[in-house]
């Protein structure tokens, strides 16, 4: 990934405009990464997979909210030991 100083893409745009064409442009300001220049397909790309994955976290935490409401209040006595022992009967 190429990595420039702020100051200096005045003068290296076209550069930073090719190469991001290629991969991700890292911009600094003192040292530090102030902003990264992708392509507008990266970028979507990057927007549907953050999306995608808010939707699955979405559908996991109403999944878990059903199990808790449909669970046995005997679930909340189970501990961590006592369900390592279950599990190794089981097995």
């Amino acid at each position: 990934m190429l990595t420039l100083p702020l100051n200096e893409t005045d003068t290296r745009l076209r550069e930073v405009a090719q190469t991001a064409q290629r991969e991700p442009v890292t911009l600094l300001e003192n040292g530090k990464p102030l902003v990264i220049v992708v392509t507008p397909a990266d970028l979507e790309r990057l927007v549907q997979e953050q999306a995608e994955r808010a939707e699955i976290v979405a559908e996991y935490d109403a999944y878990m909210e059903k199990v808790r409401r449909e669970a046995s209040p005997a679930v909340d006595e189970l501990t961590d030991e006592l369900v390592n022992q279950l599990v190794h009967e089981l097995r």
